[in-house]
């Protein structure tokens, strides 16, 4: 969630696990992904050009920048699974089908998208490895937010939420708090927009990130709308 900085330049190949500001980005903008390595992995394939940040804001795997359309983006994310399924680096699958199911959902895809990240979570869950699993909830939060699904969206956002505390990732906190208000805005329920919505506030201004002025912003939205408002062509009414 924090800047990218300078970085040095090296040729990756290996499995594109989850994009780190994904809510944000459009399929046509640079593509923040994760990429996970294993020394079982072929590396005589076609590498491309990854730059590492180095902002110090946010902690775990190293975090690296792809400029591709998600067309592209979900094509590489494919071949990194195909090379994941000729080892036994079930880390590397898991993730690999997790970032299918993401630019599935980058381009609307969304059965596509459920499906492929259920996969992961369920490969994840086995695994024990709850980053990933932190990850692949806030995915299907968005996945199901996007299908106008609200009460399912919210329940993977929490789900999201309370692994991503326990692992005191912040900066994925902060977004999923931010995720979560807008979903709740959308439902209609104004009270927990605002509450989602301050608490992804103050994290993100204890750690100084550009993101707080937006939901400050959001804040000030919800402040001054008396009647619960939803997200214009963003989502359906639900009866």
């Amino acid at each position: 969630m924090g800047s990218v900085g300078t970085g040095r330049q090296h040729p990756a190949c290996g499995v594109i696990s989850r994009l780190s500001q994904k809510k944000k980005v459009s399929p046509a903008r640079d593509i923040s992904i994760l990429l996970p390595r294993s020394p079982a992995v072929n590396t005589s394939c076609q590498p491309f050009t990854c730059t590492v940040p180095a902002s110090a804001a946010c902690t775990g795997p190293a975090t690296v920048r792809l400029t591709s359309p998600a067309t592209a983006a979900l094509s590489h994310a494919r071949q990194a699974l195909d090379l994941y399924r000729t080892t036994s680096y079930q880390s590397g699958q898991a993730n690999a089908l997790g970032a299918v199911g993401w630019f599935h959902a980058l381009l609307g895809e969304h059965q596509e998208a459920l499906s492929c990240c259920r996969q992961a979570l369920t490969l994840l869950q086995e695994l024990g490895e709850r980053r990933g699993q932190a990850d692949t909830w806030d995915s299907l939060g968005y996945i199901h937010r996007h299908l106008g699904h609200h009460t399912a969206a919210i329940t993977c956002y929490q789900r999201s939420l309370d692994l991503y505390r326990q692992l005191g990732n912040r900066c994925d906190e902060a977004e999923t708090l931010t995720s979560l208000g807008d979903t709740h805005r959308a439902a209609g329920d104004t009270d927990a927009a605002r509450t989602a919505s301050q608490q992804a506030l103050s994290v993100l201004d204890e750690l100084d990130q550009p993101e707080a002025a937006q939901v400050r912003a959001k804040l000030h939205h919800l402040a001054a709308a008396p009647e619960p408002d939803r997200e214009a062509g963003l989502l359906p009414q639900q009866g």
